[in-house]
């Protein structure tokens, strides 16, 4: 009996680890690209060029038609 639970612990103990290094790993990212980076990285710019490509897509389809 004590040998089933001595492995479900580990079991227990190896899961926690491996969730808090995937925890640690998701968080750093988040870290270096939202903070670390944010100047570099201009969402508004992104959004006002996918708009303006939305925008020059639909006026070329309305030409066409």
């Amino acid at each position: 009996m004590s040998e089933v639970y001595s492995i479900f612990l580990s079991a227990v103990f190896s899961s926690f680890l491996v969730t808090m290094c995937i925890i640690a790993v998701l968080g750093s990212l988040y870290y270096l690209t939202f903070k670390c980076f944010a100047s570099y990285i201009s969402f508004d710019k992104i959004a006002q060029k996918r708009a303006q490509n939305l925008k020059n897509a639909s006026a070329k389809e309305n030409s066409i038609l």
